[in-house]
């Protein structure tokens, strides 16, 4: 946020608070203070001083970025009731208001929106969150959304290396292969450690990958509590790779660090993180009898 609207809230909500004003004098200040154990201010005393400050734009697309992304295991009714009294979306008719002030027909401006999912890097996660809400978005170019599967890249390959009798998985391993930068791929599936293959890169960087098989593109699926933990550790290293194997083509979606770029709900049953809406790149390779 900016350190003018940080100067406001801390005022608002009586507290003493170091913005990054002052890490221009004193250099990693901020981290040296997570370090030894000083917070953040809580999400709950913005959203309360927000109800009465009329913050920059620049802030309140933070704000909304972090109460989205802090949301995706699901919002608490605490969160969702201060959420809809703060002054934060910016909508069409130019006004800054309140989701308890959105009128009927009331659109979230474009590009306040869409800087919003530049800091959340998917769009779903928003739109979950807008759903959640009840505030309207605008349709979005950020990605391209097809029946329950959102796409964000479609590339076909003619390699003649998928064969109908092997398994899914056993054709994802000869897929990922061919890649370019790919120097070798390890199927540690066995060893039940958060993911199904290692792979080596060419500029010796690692990457780590869960394959889901699916009867069809769009198709929930769920992680369990080891692999969303791998996510967690390996973030942008870590990717699902969805696939679909048909009689005649091969699908594979790979989703890039799952833990942060999806909206996953945890479900008791089977300590299991559960995702019905995805984003990744879409590759497709013809299948050789």
């Amino acid at each position: 946020m900016t350190d003018n609207d940080f100067k406001e809230i801390i005022k608002k909500i009586d507290a003493i608070g170091i913005g990054r004003e002052k890490e221009k004098n004193i250099l990693g200040l901020i981290d040296l203070l997570k370090v030894i154990g000083i917070s953040p201010i809580p999400t709950e005393k913005i959203l309360d001083a927000m109800e009465i400050l009329n913050c920059e734009k620049s802030t309140r697309i933070q704000v909304l970025a972090e109460v989205v992304q802090n949301s995706r295991l699901g919002i608490g009714q605490d969160i969702k009731e201060k959420f809809r009294k703060a002054k934060i979306i910016e909508y069409d008719d130019g006004g800054v208001k309140s989701v308890e002030e959105q009128c009927k027909g009331d659109i979230v401006e474009k590009n306040f929106q869409d800087a919003v999912v530049e800091k959340l890097d998917t769009f779903s996660g928003l739109e979950w969150f807008a759903k959640q809400m009840n505030i309207s978005l605008k349709n979005s170019n950020f990605l391209k959304k097809e029946s329950n599967i959102i796409e964000s890249k479609n590339m076909v390959f003619s390699n003649h290396i998928i064969k109908k009798w092997r398994s899914a998985e056993e054709n994802f391993l000869q897929f990922i292969q061919n890649f370019p930068d790919v120097e070798n791929v390890i199927d540690v599936a066995d060893k039940n450690i958060g993911y199904d293959v290692e792979v080596i890169l060419k500029n010796g960087e690692h990457e780590y990958y869960e394959i889901k098989s699916v009867n069809r593109m769009g198709e929930s699926f769920s992680m369990t509590n080891n692999e969303f933990s791998s996510a967690i550790q390996y973030k942008k290293k870590y990717k699902l790779a969805i696939v679909q194997q048909g009689k005649s083509k091969f699908d594979v979606c790979i989703i890039t660090d799952p833990a942060n770029s999806l909206v996953l709900t945890k479900r008791v049953v089977r300590w299991e993180w559960y995702c019905n809406v995805y984003s990744g790149e879409i590759f497709q390779v013809k299948i050789e009898n």
